[in-house]
């Protein structure tokens, strides 16, 4: 595996998700490309959406040169009305373009069936513009704000041991200074999931992957 598309919600998620796992990609020299679909302005209700965004956008590119990722794109869509946005936007357009741009052998994205509307609509999209592109890799999504996932309990998954950058993940976490909330309220279930999923896989920690397509 060379190369490898993370597509996610907002500029966190794919290190609540499968951090870990970007870590490990990274350090076989594995080629890490990442898609926001947000900026994520409504984290801060308190704050004006642009002050927000842009320092999301700031972090983000901290936590990418971590993770010595390639290409951060942010598209930009209304936080919170991903289902409305991606058509009025041509989003799936967008990211098939960026799919033949690229070139991943694997993508990453979303649960299907997340708690949140935004990180199903993302899911949604990765999978149809990847139908439609006729994608050859293979695509797994990921939990954010799902403990125990038994709905997928079905599905053929990877688990991947990540005992060794389970401090880098928690760290990239700690980057995100805006996200502090966040951070407190996923942070105890994020080290749970990745704890128990260690214990499926005779390792420390392991993160999971759920393959769908």
């Amino acid at each position: 595996m060379k190369r490898v598309l993370v597509a996610c919600a907002h500029s966190d998620d794919q290190i609540f998700g499968p951090g870990g796992t970007l870590f490990k990609y990274s350090s076989d020299e594995t080629e890490i490309y990442t898609i926001i679909f947000s900026f994520g302005e409504k984290s801060h209700p308190m704050f004006k959406k642009k002050v927000t965004a842009k320092a999301r956008v700031k972090e983000a590119k901290e936590v990418n040169a971590l993770l010595n990722g390639k290409d951060l794109i942010f598209l930009g869509l209304k936080d919170g009305q991903f289902q409305k946005e991606i058509p009025k936007k041509n989003t799936e357009e967008r990211l098939l373009k960026l799919i033949r741009k690229f070139r991943p052998d694997r993508i990453l994205t979303h649960s299907p069936d997340d708690p949140l509307q935004d990180h199903r609509e993302v899911y949604k999209c990765v999978l149809s513009a990847a139908e439609k592109h006729n994608f050859k890799g293979e695509i797994f999504c990921f939990d954010v704000w799902t403990l125990f996932n038994l709905k997928k309990s079905g599905l053929p998954k990877i688990y991947v041991d990540t005992s060794e950058f389970f401090h880098k993940k928690v760290e990239a976490l700690k980057m995100f200074k805006s996200q502090k909330l966040s951070f407190l309220i996923l942070i105890l279930p994020t080290f749970l999931r990745d704890f128990i999923n260690g214990l499926k896989n005779h390792s420390k920690y392991a993160e999971v992957l759920y393959k769908a397509y």
